[in-house]
This record gives structure tokens, sequence and C-alpha cells, in this order.
């Protein structure tokens, strides 16, 4: 997204018509230089998730995910929110930019520290938990 700051991760996220396909996948992503983290089905059951590195440098994440699933929704939505307004981009581009400069534990403390702008954005971008509605 333009005029947006980012981490040097490219995220991506595989939608699944049928998520039962998922497990059979894992191989296949593998294949390809991807470390699979089942540990986090624990959290989120409705989800795969991969790092690829080079080196010690993390380079890629995939996020499995099924179509239509909460968490697809609330992403596009998000994505799609910040695209067409520009003083939300800026404001989130503030935010991370504020969140960089601080000493974190561990990645998933700066994650937790934008929840609250992102929920906010997913709110008024029409989401409805546990319906996807908008």
């Amino acid at each position: 997204m333009p005029g947006l700051i980012a981490k040097p991760i490219i995220d991506i996220m595989i939608g699944l018509a049928d998520f039962s396909a998922a497990d059979s996948l894992v191989p296949t992503i593998q294949s390809h230089g991807y470390e699979y983290f089942p540990q986090y089905e624990d959290i989120m059951p409705y989800r795969r998730f991969f790092k690829k590195t080079d080196g010690d440098t993390v380079t890629h994440h995939i996020h499995m995910v099924r179509i239509e699933s909460d968490f697809w929704i609330r992403h596009l939505l998000f994505r799609d929110f910040l695209t067409n307004h520009t003083q939300a981009t800026a404001d989130y581009a503030a935010l991370k930019s504020q969140l960089a400069h601080q000493d974190w534990n561990h990645t998933n403390d700066y994650a937790d520290a934008k929840t609250d702008f992102i929920r906010a954005i997913e709110k008024k971008a029409g989401f409805r938990p546990d319906t996807g509605l908008r």
C-alpha cells in the first residue's frame, strides 16, 4: 500500500474453499522452503502458518485459511479500507512508526499493540465478528 511503512516481510494469505484440505497442502508448502508452525493451531485452529527465511532473516509469512472465514474477511476489509481512506492509512503509518521505535520482547507484542487500531478500522469497514457481515 503506497505510503504505508511496513516490516520487510511479505505476508501471503492463501484462501481455501474447503479448509479440510489444509493439512494435505502442508508438505507442498514446506517443499518450497517454508517452515510450518503447527503449535499456533492451539490458538488459531482455523489457520495454518508458515515462515520462510533467508539466513536469520524472515522474508515471508503464509497464513492459510478458509475463504469467507472471519480471518479472511476481516483482513480483506482492513486492506480495502486503508486503500480507500488516506487518513486512516496515515494514522496507521504513524502508529506503526511510533511502535517501531520501541523495544519489544517478542514480535507478537508489537502486533498486540496495533490490535485496538486494527479492530476499530475493521468495525468502520463493517466487519461483525462471527458473522463476517458488512
